[in-house]
């Protein structure tokens, strides 16, 4: 698994990020002799990349940003997760320097407060679902946050 963050699972708690990596991380034993003899000593059943943004991807080759390459002979599969639409992208501009300073976790989303507030917009922006982030107590974007935000802003 290869994450351009430090982490993964940003909507979640530190404990549950924690936990992740290191059920991810774990070493794996296999059984099988035969199967274990076709494997070089150094394979690992998984292997997670932290700070590792992804800057191209080819056929046989994913090559990331700090010039690594890694081969992959099979498939690959990416979930790149949530993009920000060019009126987000915006608005996060617009709003200067109160956004910039949380772009590192908001990463594309609109950070808002409790209130669905965009920092920056002294309270005359309110924003919410999968385009928000709340920097001091983050929530998973999905429909189910979205539709309470908007219950809660109605």
């Amino acid at each position: 698994m290869i994450e351009a963050t430090n982490t993964i699972l940003v909507p979640f708690e530190k404990s549950l990020q924690e936990e992740a990596l290191a059920r991810m991380s774990r070493p794996v034993k296999i059984k099988d002799p035969s199967a274990r003899s076709l494997l070089p000593d150094d394979y690992k059943l998984q292997e997670v990349l932290l700070s590792s943004p992804v800057s191209k991807v080819d056929q046989d080759t994913i090559h990331l940003k700090d010039g690594r390459e890694i081969k992959y002979g099979g498939l690959c599969v990416w979930a790149g997760g949530n993009g920000p639409v060019p009126l987000t992208q915006d608005l996060i501009e617009s709003l200067g320097e109160d956004q910039a300073n949380v772009q590192n976790v908001a990463r594309g989303r609109i950070a808002i407060d409790r209130w669905m507030r965009a920092l920056g917009g002294d309270g005359k922006i309110l924003a919410v679902g999968d385009c928000t982030f709340i920097p001091e107590d983050p929530l998973p974007a999905t429909g189910q946050v979205a539709s309470q935000q908007g219950e809660y802003l109605a």
